[in-house]
């Protein structure tokens, strides 16, 4: 998946704040209203061409977008009708791109294969910013979307060879006549409370953490006053934290991640953030994205593969679906957010407001004691 619309790209062309903040908005707001149909068209269509076809679409969008640049006709709003893009055609593939890699192990090895899935994309998280920072600065953006362009190629040679051409997962023959998802789709996934919790836990991450990654281009440029080269290095080190917490799968212990321990990673998070909000060393800036991305990881892997583990292939997109709702759904109101706070009160008081937000909220649900039974029923 592709990140069209780069933020440090936004404020190079003159983007304010709340630029910043409604780019996010686009890139992740079609999750609210498109997640849960790319749960229902993975679990009814071949995922290999349902990820093809809607990657090909954005692949088109850069591609206008290069040549936008081209002509010296680009302008914010173009920024975001293009991230718009990106975020309705991920809504709708990325139930079926994620389901792809655990469709093909054993479900005993399936965290495994959630963590091989996330390594592969914070590899590319963690190179792709610091080799944007330098060809930005010494050859300009269109060079970044041009490579950007091209790195769609390996990822349709990769799903039209490898994905087996039979497994598990039955295609629908024919196409039925009601498009719309049915609640009993989705309703067995959230039979217990303990799922609730990790989808709120991941949905308040988004909300309220990852903003700080959206606004440190804004960060480095408005309060550090640093160069385009340190701010890919920044963002580079969010992609090795990344990585770390990629790698939970294979090395983190099985009691950190059952029940809710994981929301303990997301109230340090918060932590974090608090720290960072005031901070004013780049360098400290830099280690501080690096334990963020550390510890999302560790989240979102731990709440990733238990829903994929507990449903089974026919109905995992669905609940795929249901994890990216929540973190799509997080991220983009917390761009929008953010980007409201930071245009009245400042970029650090409001990444100040996030973290003190995340740590309260993300204790609350890990102490809270509901049980299965105090729940409302829908029977």
């Amino acid at each position: 998946m592709q990140m069209v619309a780069e933020p440090w790209y936004m404020m190079t062309i003159g983007g304010s704040s709340f630029m910043v903040g409604l780019d996010a908005f686009a890139l992740s707001g079609p999750g609210w209203l498109l997640t849960l149909w790319g749960g229902w068209i993975a679990d009814r269509f071949n995922r290999k061409y349902v990820v093809i076809f809607f990657q090909f679409i954005q692949m088109l969008a850069v591609a206008v977008l290069i040549f936008l640049m081209y002509l010296n006709a680009v302008a914010p709003w173009m920024i975001i009708v293009a991230s718009l893009i990106s975020g309705i055609t991920d809504s709708l593939s990325m139930p079926s791109l994620q389901t792809l890699v655990p469709s093909l192990v054993p479900k005993q090895d399936m965290p495994k294969a959630v963590s091989l899935n996330a390594l592969q994309f914070n590899i590319s998280r963690m190179m792709g910013p610091a080799i944007a920072g330098i060809v930005m600065a010494k050859f300009g953006a269109i060079y970044c979307f041009s490579g950007n362009l091209l790195s769609y190629f390996p990822l349709f040679f990769a799903v039209i060879l490898i994905y087996p051409k039979k497994s598990q997962h039955r295609p629908m023959k024919r196409i039925e006549r009601d498009w719309s998802p049915k609640l009993s789709d989705f309703t067995t996934l959230l039979k217990e409370t303990e799922h609730l919790k990790i989808l709120a836990s991941v949905f308040f991450n988004g909300l309220f953490i990852i903003p700080m990654m959206v606004f440190v281009p804004v960060l480095v440029k408005q309060v550090l006053h640093a160069p385009a080269e340190q701010l890919g290095l920044v963002m580079g080190a969010s992609g090795v934290g990344g990585l770390i917490g990629a790698l939970s799968g294979f090395a983190l212990p099985e009691k950190l991640r059952q029940k809710r321990n994981p929301l303990l990673f997301a109230a340090a998070s918060g932590l974090i953030v608090t720290y960072l909000s005031a901070n004013e060393s780049i360098l400290i800036l830099g280690f501080g994205l690096m334990f963020i991305g550390i510890l999302t990881g560790i989240l979102t892997i731990a709440c990733n593969s238990r829903l994929q583990m507990e449903s089974q292939d026919q109905h995992r997109g669905r609940a795929s679906s249901f994890f990216q709702l929540a973190m799509q759904g997080g991220m983009a109101l917390g761009g929008l957010w953010t980007g409201l706070l930071a245009q009245s009160f400042g970029v650090q008081r409001s990444l100040l407001v996030n973290g003190i937000l995340a740590i309260v909220i993300q204790l609350y649900l890990f102490f809270n004691k509901t049980s299965r039974s105090q729940l409302p029923s829908h029977n």
